[in-house]
């Protein structure tokens, strides 16, 4: 959450310590108020996403948010929607909206403790393996195994084939695996090596940045490298690296979102506290056109700032400390330790640092550069990292 959150959420607390001692006017009063600055859904306008489940029997974006929900598939963002349309159903006015979706949205926002829903095997589209050519006929990269014509191009795409044709991932896997068993051991032909040898090449000259991995994740492919952290400087392909902006302002607009993962959940683990932690660090993240967002800079400041860092390690000369520091273009007292050859910098401004008794920086921060949440941590192998942390 960010500050106005935070505060929001102590005002809430307060207003609820106080409820008691309201009388029915003011109670009254105070639901009028709650119900105005209600906003409106704008899901009920907007058509079903075409990649989600249930896209063919939902009519607009709430239904088919609810019936994913209803159904178990309950990724951050879908459930995020969920919890704000419960607000509008609960303080909003009897409206036709309320009395259609009220009970719907109740029961999909209710904490789901079951099994997901049992398909039967009849149910499953594909009662034998996809057929390859003899020859190396091109295909897609990704190739469904129960449909003869089914290719695609994105993992998202092949996600969505998945859910809607064979009843989801896991139940993709297991037929194809039982065919797999039942038909036995066979050679390899030619349109399959062709997709294995294409796949692997593909990744050889190419990455997509910040898909965590050798994914086809909808990310504009650039050409194989290796970056180094803006933080520690540790070099790895780049696509274990993320597009941050590290001194700009947040987009203000609704078109930037809390990020979640492109997959839609965090790690799969077994520690419910790990998950927790996961669950809230991805949500605390501000995301907008694959760049990511500082909703903090003060606390970032408190574990960057070369100050701090040089009080701890006195014996290294300041000179060469703020050396390797780049000034925040917003807050120019700022002055954060970086791998400054990483970080783009103003051009225009790098003769106009302020005349105080600083030494020199490696630059002023682009505002604009592109190279990230709530409460930041502290990196383990980070330029700042000192034995007191």
């Amino acid at each position: 959450m960010g500050e106005e959150e935070i505060e929001e959420d102590a005002l809430a607390r307060k207003l609820e310590k106080t409820r008691k001692k309201l009388s029915k006017e003011q109670e009254a009063e105070l639901a009028e108020l709650t119900r105005s600055a209600m906003q409106p859904l704008t899901e009920l306008d907007a058509p079903p996403d075409p990649m989600d489940p249930f896209a063919d029997e939902a009519s607009n974006r709430l239904e088919q948010d609810v019936l994913m929900a209803a159904n178990g598939i309950r990724p951050q963002n879908v459930m995020r929607r969920i919890a704000r349309y419960k607000k509008y159903m609960t303080a909003a006015l009897e409206t036709d909206v309320v009395q259609q979706y009220s009970d719907q949205v109740m029961q999909a926002a209710a904490v789901f403790t079951g099994l997901a829903p049992y398909v039967e095997g009849g149910a499953i589209i594909g009662d034998a393996l996809r057929v390859f050519s003899e020859e190396p006929i091109i295909t897609g990269p990704l190739v469904c195994q129960l449909c003869d014509d089914a290719s695609f191009v994105y993992d998202a795409d092949f996600a969505a084939h998945k859910e809607k044709v064979h009843s989801g991932d896991n139940e993709y896997r297991k037929r194809v695996l039982f065919l797999m068993e039942q038909s036995g051991c066979r050679p390899i032909i030619g349109q399959e090596k062709r997709i294995i040898v294409q796949n692997f090449a593909h990744f050889q000259q190419f990455s997509r940045p910040g898909a965590k991995g050798n994914t086809f994740a909808r990310i504009s492919e650039v050409p194989r490298c290796e970056a180094a952290c803006v933080l520690c400087q540790r070099k790895d392909f780049i696509e274990y690296r993320h597009r941050l902006n590290l001194f700009g302002q947040p987009p203000s607009d609704l078109q930037a979102h809390f990020f979640n993962a492109p997959s839609g959940a965090a790690e799969d683990t077994d520690d419910e506290g790990l998950a927790l932690d996961q669950h809230a660090r991805q949500h605390s993240l501000l995301k907008k056109d694959d760049v990511y967002y500082l909703q903090s800079p003060e606390a970032v400041h408190t574990l960057l700032d070369v100050e701090r860092y040089a009080t701890r390690w006195g014996p290294i000369p300041p000179a060469e400390l703020h050396a390797s520091s780049v000034q925040h273009p917003l807050h120019p007292e700022w002055r954060w330790l970086l791998h400054v050859k990483r970080v783009p910098v103003d051009q225009h401004a790098a003769g106009h640092q302020p005349a105080d008794q600083r030494p020199p920086c490696a630059g002023i921060g682009d505002e604009n550069g592109i190279l990230s949440g709530k409460t930041p941590r502290q990196a383990f192998f980070g330029l700042m990292k000192t034995s007191a942390n």
